[in-house]
């Protein structure tokens, strides 16, 4: 599935994540690997903590950020599509 800004994803359940200072590390058990998010992914990990969609993902990292929209609109989408890749995150239907 191609993603959109109409496109819904979540957290994936199995995972162990903490908090240290802006960022925010992550270990699959089911994988054993170690993933690590900066500030602005650190937001974004909290904004999916329920099912969200990426509009209004985008539209929060946009004031929370002072960034340029279509920068944000094309990194926010890399990140996401790095979460799902990596099974990080899930789409929602």
């Amino acid at each position: 599935m191609s993603l959109t800004l109409s496109t819904r994803i979540v957290r994936s359940p199995d995972l162990v994540h903490t908090t240290l200072e802006q960022h925010t590390i992550m270990m699959s058990i089911e994988a054993g690997r170690y993933f690590s998010l900066n500030s602005s992914g650190s937001r974004v990990w909290h904004l999916i903590e329920q099912p969200a969609v990426l509009a209004d993902i985008v539209s929060t990292l946009e004031r929370e950020f002072d960034v340029e929209p279509e920068r944000c609109h094309a990194e926010t989408m890399r990140l996401v599509e790095s979460l799902l890749a990596n099974d990080l995150a899930r789409i929602v239907e």
